[in-house]
């Protein structure tokens, strides 16, 4: 899976966030899955210059269908 989009403050168009994100899941059994996403969000403009413009999670997930 993945996805892309992209938020504009509709005053101030140099101010976006941007979300990527990237994954596989696999089939363990019929009814149980592993998934790993990657996510990377992006802010242009953060509301501190403490806070990081960028931000990347891995998450892995076991996933149980019923």
């Amino acid at each position: 899976t993945q996805s892309l989009s992209a938020l504009f403050n509709a005053s101030d168009f140099g101010d976006v966030l941007v979300t990527f994100q990237a994954g596989i899941a696999a089939d363990i059994t019929p009814r149980t899955q592993l998934k790993i996403d990657f996510l990377d969000i992006y802010k242009n403009q953060p509301p501190s210059v403490l806070v990081s413009k960028n931000d990347t999670t891995l998450v892995m997930s076991f996933v149980f269908k019923f």
